[in-house]
């Protein structure tokens, strides 16, 4: 019997400058989201300086008086995204796109492509066969961000949310 190992070694990639973060209003299924459905998002990447997503297991254990080692095995899953912090802009602007989105209750769904170039001028082209990570998240608080004295602070907002669902790895854009 022979047995292949496969040193896995990738090419390191960047998150800074290669991560496109988008928020859409509508999106039929997670793992497969569509190219118009992608496009009918606000991007965000440039108003946002982090982004997280975890995952608390609850482990189940079983030990029997005949055991002699307990095992245990994954129970309950629950997903949360991180507090999302989001420039603002102009407090008083007639319209915002984000702010157009979010509305306490609202089922939103926020997605990253990884490995994209997103720079000032261009954002990656939405194509089938990319993939992305997706959570399906309600609105539950927008707050402002701490207002101080502090030089360089910008108007910013905090949201909040309560995951729904996500994509197990990555979801794949489809064509229609």
């Amino acid at each position: 019997m022979s047995v292949n190992l496969y040193d896995y070694r990738p090419a390191a990639s960047l998150t800074a400058g290669n991560t496109l973060i988008g928020i859409a209003s509508a999106v039929a299924d997670i793992d497969a989201m569509t190219i118009a459905e992608a496009n009918s998002s606000v991007m965000v990447q440039g108003a946002t300086d982090a982004f997280s997503a975890t995952t608390d297991v609850a482990n189940q254990s079983r030990k029997m008086i005949g055991d002699k080692v307990a095992s245990s095995k994954p129970g309950t899953r629950t997903y949360n995204m991180g507090d999302l912090t989001i420039m603002l802009g102009d407090p008083q602007a007639a319209t915002n796109e984000v702010l157009d989105l979010l509305e306490l209750d609202a089922e939103l769904v926020f997605w990253i492509r990884p490995g994209l170039q997103a720079d000032a001028d261009s954002v990656a082209a939405v194509a089938s066969g990319q993939k992305y990570v997706a959570i399906r998240a309600i609105v539950a608080a927008v707050d402002l961000r701490d207002i101080s004295t502090s030089d360089g602070d910008e108007f910013a907002i905090v949201l909040k949310v309560s995951v729904v669902e996500r994509t197990q790895l990555f979801g794949t854009i489809a064509a229609a």
